[in-house]
């Protein structure tokens, strides 16, 4: 009881060692995470700064130009996925060809700034700061940020998602990430964005069935189910804010005050 207490007392007081050594963690995190952020940008010659940005704008503006979304050798036959092969579905696109006309300052700061606000927004227990460090030190969070991947972006969705529940099923721009889209399926938006999807779909028929031959004709170590594992602990960090939020604490406080069991 003492212990809840402690872990759930206003963020602001660190007076407890408990508290104290969690902030102390929480900082060590942060430096980890800015270390390994400076290791990745300081890399000369095969440096991934910037490398998934270039593809998918690339990939984008070729097909808004009339070209192909998918390179023929993955929908012809089975191939091995490498660096520059797209296997997002062909509903992104309604995301990532207005985005491929945005200034790359923006492609990062619009994410990295929403999901930062979102974040302070929920206030946060101290503990949350500790897990959401290990979420972003993590050497797949520090790739796909400096990498410009896709999934920064999703991850800003569902940080969206955290204080409009519509917005999570935007995550299902990304399927393999499914799972965490359906945090806002009790929400009659979502369930409106989702039937936009459908028709965006119908409209890319083709496509998706070109899609399917993308999945199923992948080879190599990147073809795993798991692969989107990668984004877990980046799209995570919103939802470890939102858990911890500082009302739900309050409430909690409150009726362990009133000395509810």
């Amino acid at each position: 009881m003492m212990l809840r207490r402690y872990l759930i007392s206003r963020p602001g007081s660190h007076s407890h060692p408990v508290r104290l050594g969690l902030a102390l963690f929480a900082a060590f995190t942060a430096i980890a995470f800015a270390w390994r952020l400076w290791v990745v940008l300081s890399v000369g010659e095969g440096s991934v700064v910037g490398v998934d940005r270039g593809i998918y704008k690339e990939a984008a503006l070729r097909w808004a130009g009339g070209g192909f979304w998918y390179y023929p050798e993955q929908v012809a036959g089975p191939y091995t996925i490498i660096q520059g092969h797209v296997l997002y579905p062909p509903t992104a696109l309604a995301w990532l060809v207005p985005s491929a006309f945005l200034p790359d300052a923006l492609w990062w700061g619009l994410p990295i700034c929403v999901i930062a606000g979102i974040v302070w927004r929920h206030r946060p227990a101290i503990w949350a700061w500790s897990a959401m460090g290990l979420c972003l030190s993590t050497f797949w969070s520090v790739e796909i940020i400096a990498s410009g991947n896709p999934g920064l972006w999703i991850a800003m969705f569902a940080a969206l998602g955290t204080v409009w529940r519509p917005a999570f099923a935007l995550v299902l721009l990304k399927p393999s990430l499914g799972p965490f889209a359906l945090l806002g399926a009790r929400s009659r938006g979502w369930w409106l964005l989702g039937g936009a999807f459908v028709l965006v779909s119908l409209a890319l028929l083709p496509m998706w069935i070109d899609y399917l031959h993308v999945l199923l004709n992948g080879r190599g170590p990147l073809a795993v189910v798991w692969y989107s594992i990668r984004d877990v602990p980046l799209v995570s960090v919103p939802l470890v804010a939102w858990a911890a939020r500082a009302r739900s604490d309050g409430v909690v406080a409150g009726r362990l005050g009133a000395g509810s069991p």
